[in-house]
């Protein structure tokens, strides 16, 4: 169990701290500042402990940390298929992604869970200098715009419908709350792999399109080249990753330096 299991444990079963500290061996001090969220980053082995204690508290009863960790596989994974199996393709909506498990990623597209694989090495090098350089830019030039890296959910429609994990973004107006962003961000940059190129390059750039994203970048490490997608004036540019890439929405004063990157990045598309 994580925490948020182990709090929803908890209510669940109707266990009190007492009962919970005296199983796991937790002094109840500790026990009462996690439950209270006075202590929001609990130490490994304190969630370990808890979790155990709550295991044989509700007649389960891992004899180790392995077993433990492997129940937890066991019903984050049913928990996933439970959500999986309780609609149709197409029925699908933000709330259905609220209970997925944390640790496994999916989008919905008109309706459709869509499961993101695990970025690459490359793939996650990349977002992060090209957020960088983004949000070096904005906190030198001031503004209101504001970058974000995955994963964080963009929901595009009122109905939870349309729902995406950009790889980068910038939100210049929009309504933020804490658990995500609401409606179409400015610019969005997307880093292709080979199972996601498709995609990226066709279902997303539609829909992009359809919510009016101002801006949409594909980024292909592969063959090393960036399609600039203009939506809002209409026009397509290929460049290729020696340059230096004007962002639209900054009518050109940001732009993003592929070549300056570091050597490390470089190798790592290369190898690729």
């Amino acid at each position: 169990m994580d925490i948020k299991e182990i709090k929803k444990a908890k209510e669940s079963y109707g266990l009190t701290c007492r009962e919970i500290s005296e199983a796991s061996g937790v002094p109840m001090s500790t026990v009462l500042k996690v439950f209270s969220g006075n202590n929001k980053n609990p130490r490994r082995d304190t969630v370990m402990k808890l979790a155990c204690g709550i295991s044989k508290l509700i007649g389960e009863e891992p004899s180790s940390d392995i077993d433990n960790m492997d129940l937890y596989r066991k019903r984050r994974r049913a928990e996933e298929e439970k959500i999986i199996r309780s609609r149709k393709q197409g029925q699908f909506t933000i709330e259905d992604l609220e209970g997925m498990p944390e640790d496994v990623r999916y989008e919905i597209c008109d309706g459709k869970l869509i499961r993101m694989e695990s970025p690459t090495t490359v793939h996650q090098l990349l977002e992060a200098e090209i957020y960088l350089q983004i949000r070096n830019y904005i906190i030198k030039h001031g503004g209101k715009c504001i970058p974000y890296i995955a994963p964080m959910d963009v929901q595009l429609d009122e109905e939870g419908k349309d729902v995406f994990k950009p790889d980068v973004f910038i939100v210049c107006d929009g309504e933020f709350k804490p658990e995500r962003v609401y409606g179409a961000p400015d610019l969005i940059i997307e880093i292709v792999s080979s199972a996601s190129k498709k995609y990226d390059m066709q279902t997303k750039l539609s829909k992009y399109a359809e919510y009016d994203v101002r801006e949409y970048w594909i980024v292909d490490p592969y063959k090393e080249k960036v399609v600039v997608h203009e939506l809002e004036k209409g026009d397509i540019s290929l460049y290729p990753f020696d340059a230096k890439i004007p962002v639209g929405i900054y009518s050109g004063r940001l732009k993003i330096d592929f070549k300056a990157m570091p050597d490390y990045i470089k190798s790592s598309y290369r190898k690729s």
